[in-house]
């Protein structure tokens, strides 16, 4: 028999990965310290907006007035104008990182910069307004491809590592940021820029998800997303995540501010139904103790989960399930903290948020107000301003293919320095 995923130990010995920026481009969001004080305060953005596909109004997250101009004002125009919204958020995302992060390229090794991003509909929005057209020209051959994103990163930053696009349904920016994790621990690069992106708010994706029940139909768009609680569809939203992440090696070398660290990743299939979540919770809960193994803790250790909540019954089962396998009769005090509430589902990039909601919290010691106590049949919220018990947090994401991811994120000090290892 095989040996078990959480029996496997980390990629690399001695090289931490450390968070030390944040790119948001979301809605009604686009600063580290907005994204804070709305997860903190489970500041709903979402809006009741025409339905795309018709039939009235729908909740959802859009990004009101998005101007790529406004973050690209050191980029010429033409080189991004062309490209589908989606990219041109990513793009803004990964330069509001980077200056996050107060990284000056010019001194780094520019084969030791990788670009890691996930996407689940990149270009979708965009092929499906150029649907009608009869004539396609050398421009759609490089707007239309999935990985022009990454590709028009590199020539910005005029970096020469890896630069690569995942597609894994709702975990690919966490797949990316997985990634990334790897690539920094084995050595083989110093500084990556990973993380998620995807604007899809168009007719045929509103249509198909209504079509197969998983469209939130809720006026209130407050209450359009609960995990958790009795919800029974998605509400969408767009937008973009990118994490800076470095060795701490190459980030005390300059002086950067660490805002937490990256522990673990663990990303594997259900290998049952290629729509349906494993509703037994075994896939996720293997793939969280083998982060936790990775991270050298126990379940006890951690102060919280930032679950995939997408409102739907069946991940809400699935998720209760994960829990109670891996914390047992802990698992209703461990908080469950949801995003997709605030900035909606956003996608490939909703599992990079995630990751990014993690590194705030552990970064201020504090769990979000969206987050909540769940058990079988219901939740509680959690109360405002708590504390985050322990700063260790692990992230969960699930998507369509039977997809599964779980990041673990940690206090910025090394295992060495904490006083309670």
């Amino acid at each position: 028999m095989p040996a078990l995923a959480e029996s496997r130990q980390p990629a690399a010995a001695g090289i931490e990965v450390v968070v030390t920026g944040l790119g948001l481009v979301l809605p009604g969001c686009d600063h580290r310290d907005r994204f804070w004080d709305q997860l903190r305060d489970n500041d709903s953005q979402l809006r009741l907006l025409p339905d795309p596909a018709g039939g009235g109004a729908v909740a959802m997250g859009w990004i009101v007035d998005f101007d790529a101009g406004r973050y690209l004002f050191d980029v010429d125009e033409r080189f991004y104008s062309r490209h589908s919204r989606s990219v041109q958020m990513y793009l803004a995302a990964l330069l509001l990182s980077r200056r996050d992060a107060g990284l000056d390229l010019s001194r780094c090794d520019s084969e030791r910069v990788g670009l890691f991003q996930g996407t689940s509909r990149d270009s979708f929005a965009w092929w499906q307004g150029r649907a009608k057209t009869e004539k396609f020209t050398r421009r759609d051959l490089v707007a239309g491809m999935p990985s022009i994103g990454v590709g028009l990163a590199a020539s910005i930053l005029h970096s020469q590592g890896p630069s690569c696009s995942f597609s894994a349904s709702c975990c690919s920016g966490a797949v990316a940021i997985g990634h990334a994790y790897r690539e920094i621990a084995a050595g083989e690069v110093d500084v990556a820029f990973a993380g998620g992106h995807d604007a899809a708010l168009c007719a045929p994706l509103f249509a198909m998800y209504r079509h197969a029940g998983l469209l939130s139909e809720s006026q209130d768009p407050g209450q359009a997303i609960q995990p958790f609680a009795g919800s029974a569809g998605n509400a969408f939203g767009e937008g973009a995540v990118v994490l800076t992440l470095e060795s701490r090696r190459h980030a005390e070398k300059r002086g950067a501010t660490i805002l937490a660290s990256i522990a673990g990743f663990s990303y594997g299939n259900a290998g049952s139904h290629p729509t349906h979540v494993d509703r037994s919770g075994d896939r996720p809960a293997r793939l969280i103790r083998s982060v936790l193994a990775q991270g050298q803790l126990s379940a006890d250790e951690v102060g919280a989960v930032v679950a995939h909540g997408n409102g739907v019954p069946q991940s809400d089962r699935s998720e209760l399930a994960y829990m109670n396998r891996v914390f047992g009769e802990r698992a209703s005090a461990v908080p469950l903290v949801t995003t997709k509430p605030l900035w909606g589902h956003t996608l490939g990039a909703s599992s990079a948020v995630n990751v990014a909601a993690a590194v705030m919290m552990v970064h201020h010691g504090i769990v979000s107000s969206s987050g909540v106590h769940a058990f079988e049949g219901g939740a509680t919220p959690i109360s405002s301003g708590m504390r985050l018990p322990t700063p260790v947090v692990v992230c969960m994401s699930l998507g369509i293919g039977g997809n599964n991811a779980a990041v673990l994120v940690r206090s910025n000090a090394p295992p060495h320095r904490r006083a309670n290892p």
